[in-house]
């Protein structure tokens, strides 16, 4: 027999130590163990449901809401776009990528605007867009967009073969998800690039689709769209459309990365809840409207982060503000993909740094010394053989001046 310490004398309660006494206590703590396991093991389940919930759009977290918030440019819920309903009521990706593509013809259909109708959302795009991860990796300034990122690229056409292709890789994809490895994980979940426009018609036709794809997802009331909109009809100006000329493939692959690089940063800005808390928002920005008065104008756009894959490396498509930026902008030139002028290899700063020419300021262009050699339209000396000479100076020089 002993008394339980920690009390009074008069509470110490005096109780036999049986065997029976002790497995009731065992009995009772176990139980209570049991128990515990049980909750941590719903409340993990339920948490791994609210995510999972959260993931395909059917439930947004406090973060979800506020970050949505702040890319349609709203303060209130009730003006985030329907879209978003509709995404709550269904789980199927594919009824999803309908939905989008909907609203899409509905757009070109009040506003009078013609749009691409050949393009293809990949499902893994529209997974980041119920998840609200437009930008899913937050990475802005770099030179690298796949089609899984809400950006302009998505919005260029594909041929119906294409389309087709890739309809069948992602039926492929999901029938074996549990089997592919790490590097096919990673590579899917990257996406792919694709072709951007090489004419006035195309940059114009991509600007307008990529309008109707943020209304549809993002509304109206944001920057974006606004800029978005600014932009298309400065491309249908009259000055504008009559110098169809001036937009070269590579001034066109300039234009889309701009807006492509725009998207990015606007994207990789998410506003959290504290802010529409104390009531203080710094919405996403965009600089779209800094690129207005150099396509009105037809001026080079430079771009550091301007891919390697789109530089003009051979130096004969553009001539501008720049002069003779060369291989510094746009191209799909087959040689080395160097990020300087005339192919070579220095980085992509480099070409379009302040001094770019010897020390000469932008928009001086110093031609390059002549080649080494004879000069087929000089009169070389008498008695030089004339084989190196052109046909027409050679005729003029034996017929015509005897030498």
């Amino acid at each position: 027999m002993e008394a339980y310490l920690g009390q009074t004398p008069r509470q110490q309660a005096v109780s036999p130590a049986t065997p029976a006494a002790n497995n009731q206590v065992m009995y009772s703590v176990q139980q209570q163990a049991n128990q515990t396991i049980n909750n941590q093991s719903a409340e993990q389940s339920k948490a791994e449901e609210d995510k999972k919930k959260t993931d395909d759009g059917t439930v947004f977290s406090e973060m979800q809401m506020s970050a949505l918030m702040g890319f349609c440019g709203v303060s209130n819920w009730r003006d985030v776009p329907a879209l978003y309903v509709h995404l709550r009521s269904i789980k199927d990706n594919f009824e999803a990528r309908d939905i989008i593509r909907e609203g899409m013809v509905e757009w070109q259909k009040e506003n009078g605007i013609e749009i691409h109708k050949n393009i293809f959302l990949p499902e893994d795009l529209i997974k980041n867009i119920r998840a609200v991860k437009p930008n899913p990796t937050l990475v802005k300034g770099t030179s690298r967009v796949s089609d899984v990122e809400f950006t302009a690229l998505v919005c260029l056409p594909l041929r119906p073969a294409e389309i087709e292709a890739k309809m069948f890789a992602e039926q492929a994809a999901a029938s074996t998800e549990a089997n592919r490895t790490k590097n096919e994980k990673e590579k899917q979940l990257k996406g792919e690039s694709r072709d951007p426009p090489s004419n006035y018609w195309g940059v114009k036709l991509t600007v307008a689709t990529t309008a109707a794809l943020t209304s549809v997802c993002y509304g109206e009331k944001n920057r974006l769209y606004k800029n978005l909109m600014h932009l298309y009809e400065i491309l249908t100006e009259d000055t504008v459309a009559q110098a169809t000329l001036a937009f070269t493939p590579a001034y066109c692959r300039q234009i889309t990365w701009a807006i492509i690089d725009d998207m990015k940063t606007y994207f990789g800005k998410r506003v959290m809840p504290e802010a529409f808390k104390k009531g203080f928002v710094v919405y996403p920005q965009t600089k779209l409207s800094d690129i207005f008065a150099d396509i009105q104008f037809q001026r080079e756009i430079a771009r550091r982060t301007l891919p390697y894959s789109w530089r003009d490396t051979t130096g004969e498509e553009l001539s501008g503000a720049l002069g003779g930026l060369g291989g510094a902008n746009g191209g799909t030139s087959k040689k080395k993909e160097g990020g300087g002028r005339g192919g070579s290899t220095a980085g992509s700063y480099d070409a379009f740094s302040m001094y770019p020419f010897g020390g000469q300021p932008q928009g001086q262009y110093v031609p390059p010394p002549p080649p080494p050699g004879p000069n087929p339209y000089q009169c070389p000396p008498v008695g030089t053989p004339l084989g190196h000479l052109h046909p027409k100076m050679r005729l003029f020089m034996t017929e015509y001046h005897k030498v």
